[in-house]
């Protein structure tokens, strides 16, 4: 059974740019209610194929939340509205259609690696976040 409160942030472990995210979704969740799993991890491998994804492919950003799972502009958009601060306006623009979302959110995904880099190994938690990270 699925933990009603579980909110989890499923995320390219090698991608800068959501390392990037993840530190600052860690900077504004002042509650800590975000847990984090990569997508190269065993959960987010199983994240991946309950979607129907490739275990190999990191396209997307995935947020599980009460055990539903969300992909790309909308998981995007949920988290910020979970965040403190001004930042949660940006959920706002879940009012613009996914058909116009979807695809700026690939532009960036499919050239992710090339603008902001990549590592050689997944992001290990620092002292002090090692409990809001899953695997």
């Amino acid at each position: 059974m699925a933990d009603p409160d579980r909110v989890v942030v499923y995320f390219d472990g090698v991608c800068n740019l959501c390392n990037r995210a993840v530190d600052f979704i860690i900077r504004h969740d002042r509650a800590a209610k975000i847990k984090f799993a990569s997508l190269q991890s065993p959960t987010g491998v199983h994240a991946l194929e309950k979607l129907g994804f490739s275990p190999k492919e990191f396209k997307t950003i995935i947020l599980e939340v009460d055990g539903a799972l969300l992909v790309k502009s909308d998981a995007a958009l949920e988290i910020a509205g979970m965040l403190d601060g001004p930042v949660r306006f940006w959920s706002c623009c879940k009012l613009v259609p996914r058909c116009i979302r979807d695809p700026l959110y690939m532009l960036i995904s499919n050239n992710r690696y090339r603008w902001f880099g990549r590592k050689s190994s997944c992001r290990l938690p620092v002292e002090g976040e090692m409990e809001r990270f899953i695997d």
